[in-house]
């Protein structure tokens, strides 16, 4: 026997089906809604930041490049300050950092060179704001102490670079041991000298017979504190002549200070005393000797083939400071 259809059933079973099919279609209403609502805030907001740009885009673009300067990495750094010295730099189109930079509008496109390579230009705000805050790039403003110091090593750098005739204008003032001379003509050297602030003319001073210049307090106190650096380069002759006195053999300072000779040995070494004669055979091989060497000077013969010498005017004075060459 058939099964007969209840109506009842029949009609249970479409609302069921009526009501998960509203329920299906209501859930994709409401995501869709969602999905609206979310794309038109994000629309509002940009359209709203595109306004705030036009209205005022130099203080908000000058922002964007100071927030990028404020998160620089050390590699990043090391990069920008590259573009600091030389303004402009050429990397390779692939350079990550370049590109970063670029994004962030910190350094403006010149194109490309001959090899493909891209030019970049660093941009003149960035450059601007970095020379106001080199912390940005890990470097900090130099302070008192370190301007002092940085001119310290540039006053010694002067005083140890001073040319022989520098030097021997500088040794006027410690021989007198005054800090003011007065000069009638002063040359190239003493110009160097007043450019590099060594010397100076006071403005209140009263001339004489030249013009008076004094030396600064600071080079005064170095160069007294270390006089070795006026201390001038001997030319060759007396380098040389030099070398052989510290060679000397026992015949030759014998002969230098033999008291037999005309001269004691105060006479030889002292430079005040202006006789300083040595007489010896003219095939004396000691005398000949010193004389190949310039420490003694012919002046004529003296007869039975005898020679008159002259100790050499340098050789006296380097012998009254190094008398122990003698000995």
């Amino acid at each position: 026997m058939a099964d007969i259809p209840n109506p009842f059933y029949e009609q249970v079973g479409a609302l069921l089906g009526y009501k998960r099919l509203l329920n299906i279609c209501l859930f994709l209403l409401i995501a869709t809604a969602s999905l609206l609502i979310l794309y038109f805030s994000k629309h509002v907001n940009r359209k709203e930041s595109s306004s705030d740009n036009a209205t005022n885009p130099t203080i908000s673009d000058e922002q964007r490049k100071i927030n990028a300067l404020q998160n620089l990495t050390p590699l990043e750094q090391q990069k920008l300050k590259d573009f600091v010295k030389a303004k402009t730099l050429i990397v390779k189109d692939s350079d990550i950092t370049a590109l970063a930079f670029l994004k962030d509008k910190i350094i403006e496109d010149l194109g490309t060179d001959a090899h493909s390579r891209k030019i970049y230009k660093i941009d003149n705000f960035v450059l601007s704001h970095l020379k106001t805050h080199p912390d940005l790039l890990g470097q900090t403003l130099p302070d008192e102490a370190s301007k002092e110091m940085e001119l310290q090593k540039e006053r010694v750098r002067l005083l140890t670079h001073l040319s022989d005739h520098e030097k021997q204008y500088l040794q006027q003032y410690f021989d007198v041991g005054k800090k003011s001379l007065e000069f009638n003509i002063y040359d190239s050297a003493f110009q160097d000298l007043i450019r590099n602030g060594i010397l100076f003319k006071p403005a209140d001073m009263e001339y004489a017979k030249g013009i008076t210049f004094v030396i600064q307090e600071w080079a005064w106190e170095c160069l007294k504190e270390h006089p070795d650096l006026l201390e001038r380069e001997l030319p060759q002759k007396e380098k040389l002549q030099v070398e052989y006195l510290t060679k000397l053999s026992p015949d030759e300072k014998q002969l230098l200070r033999d008291p037999l000779l005309d001269q004691q040995i105060d006479a030889i070494t002292d430079p005040t005393k202006k006789n300083r004669i040595v007489i010896a055979h003219k095939t004396d091989v000691t005398a000949l000797s010193l004389r190949r060497a310039n420490i003694l000077i012919f002046l004529s013969e003296y007869g039975n083939n005898q020679i008159q010498y002259k100790v050499d005017d340098f050789v006296v004075a380097y012998l009254a400071e190094h008398i122990k060459l003698l000995l």
